[in-house]
C-alpha cells in the first residue's frame, strides 16, 4: 500500500473471461477521475476472500471486484468473519465498507440482475461517485 491510506482496493481474478480486457478501461477510468486504488489480482481459490478480509482489517473502505460470480462470492465471503460454530451468525469484519462489483466473468452475476446499467459509462458513474 501507499504511504497514505487509500481506501479503494480493486481484487480481479484473471482467470476470468473478461478481465483482460476490462481492466485497462477501469483502470484508466479511475485514474482519469483521479481515484487513488491498490490492485491485487487473485492466484487461487480462496485469495479474494483472505485478501478482502485482510484489506477490511487494515482500513480499506471500498473493495471492488472485477472477475466473475465465483469471484464475487469470495470477495463478499471476506467481509466478514465466520466461526467455526455453524450456530453463530457470521460477523461483519467492517460494517461501513462497501462492495463495488465490476462484473467481467462469462455469465450474469446477481448483482447485474439487481442493478442493471443503461451502459458503461452508467457503471463508471455508479462506482466513481462515491
Amino acid at each position: 500500500m501507499t504511504a497514505f491510506m487509500v481506501s479503494l482496493l480493486i481484487i480481479a481474478n484473471p482467470a476470468a473471461a473478461k478481465v483482460r480486457r476490462a481492466w485497462p478501461i477501469v483502470q484508466r477510468e479511475l485514474k482519469a477521475r483521479g481515484f487513488e486504488f491498490d490492485f491485487h489480482e487473485t492466484t487461487k481459490a480462496g485469495d479474494a476472500t483472505q485478501r478482502t478480509r485482510s484489506a477490511l482489517r487494515s482500513g480499506y473502505r471500498t473493495i471492488a471486484v472485477l472477475g466473475g460470480d465465483g469471484t464475487l462470492s469470495e470477495v463478499v465471503e471476506g467481509f466478514f468473519e465466520i466461526s467455526e460454530d455453524l450456530l453463530d451468525a457470521p460477523q461483519s469484519i467492517n460494517p461501513s465498507a462497501s462492495l463495488a462489483a465490476l462484473p467481467a466473468g462469462t455469465g450474469e452475476p446477481p448483482v447485474v440482475r439487481l442493478r442493471s446499467w443503461t451502459d458503461a459509462s452508467s457503471a463508471r458513474t455508479s462506482l466513481t461517485s462515491r
